[in-house]
């Protein structure tokens, strides 16, 4: 690997965990809907492959745990969504926007899957307005925890 690439894939990393970082910010400053915290992670695994996606999401985790330290433990989601981004961008399966959605979708469950019995397992740390008031409603309608659980976290995760 040549210096010049070298350095593209430290600035571009770089670039990929501040757009994490400065996301997740804004998403919580402004009470959004969605963490805005992987689009950096699916950037890098697109562009330099999974194991950078996996890389930034894992930093990007790692840094907001300094902070909020539950996110320690989402580490494993961010990893697992940069991991799969980037095989199913280096397979191409991402060229076509039916594909694309297929791989989101696909992202978003997997996450889903992951992120709610983490959510349980600590004590539901979510503060995320919006995820946390879908749970809370489908808590009051009597579901089961882990339902409203999931539902609230694939409300926050299908949007971002």
């Amino acid at each position: 690997m040549e210096t010049k690439e070298k350095i593209r894939y430290v600035l571009l990393t770089l670039f990929c965990i501040l757009l994490n970082y400065f996301g997740r910010q804004l998403a919580v400053r402004m009470q959004l809907p969605l963490w805005l915290d992987v689009v950096g992670t699916i950037l890098a695994a697109y562009s330099m492959g999974p194991v950078h996606g996996a890389v930034v999401g894992l930093t990007n985790n790692l840094i907001n745990a300094l902070w909020e330290p539950a996110m320690l433990y989402y580490a494993v989601v961010s990893v697992v969504i940069g991991l799969v981004a980037g095989y199913a961008g280096k397979k191409k399966y991402i060229n076509s926007f039916l594909m694309a959605m297929t791989v989101a979708v696909g992202i978003t469950l997997l996450s889903v899957l992951i992120s709610t019995p983490i959510s349980l397992l600590i004590g539901e740390v979510d503060d995320n307005i919006w995820g946390r008031g879908v749970r809370d409603y489908f808590l009051e309608l009597n579901l089961p925890r882990v339902l409203a659980t999931g539902i609230g976290n694939l409300y926050v995760e299908f949007l971002d």
